[in-house]
């Protein structure tokens, strides 16, 4: 491919974070700024849908452009990603939910830095 003048495929691309993965790249910034904004502290969903699509941030600085999170659809596909990522650790930070039966939008999600809890296994 070099040779015929093109990129290597193989080649590290510095601007990307995560692979080619635009949804984890996303997850990652909204990880970020949640805990920036509400470190080890539960906030809505809606809370979380702010900080992803700001009213007063313009497009390009919006995550998750490919959902429209004022329609019922994007909000269902966006709850049904944060969902998926319930317990991952992006930049040191973990989602957390605090109520696994709670129904999807009554649930309250923390950004927490305190990654090694003690688990209900090791109690002695």
């Amino acid at each position: 491919m070099e040779a015929a003048g093109y990129n290597n495929p193989c080649s590290n691309d510095s601007d990307l974070l995560i692979g080619g993965d635009n949804e984890t790249i996303n997850m990652k910034m909204l990880y970020e700024r949640c805990y920036q904004q509400y470190p080890d502290t539960y906030i809505t969903r809606a809370q979380i849908k702010q900080i992803a699509q700001p009213e007063d941030f313009e497009l390009e600085n919006q995550l998750f452009p490919w959902m429209n999170l004022s329609e019922m659809s994007g909000q269902v596909k966006f709850g049904n990603q944060l969902s998926r990522f319930i317990g991952r650790i992006l930049s040191d930070i973990r989602l957390e939910v605090e109520s696994k039966q709670a129904r999807g939008t009554l649930q309250k999600y923390k950004f927490t830095k305190d990654l090694y809890k003690e688990s209900e296994s090791f109690k002695y």
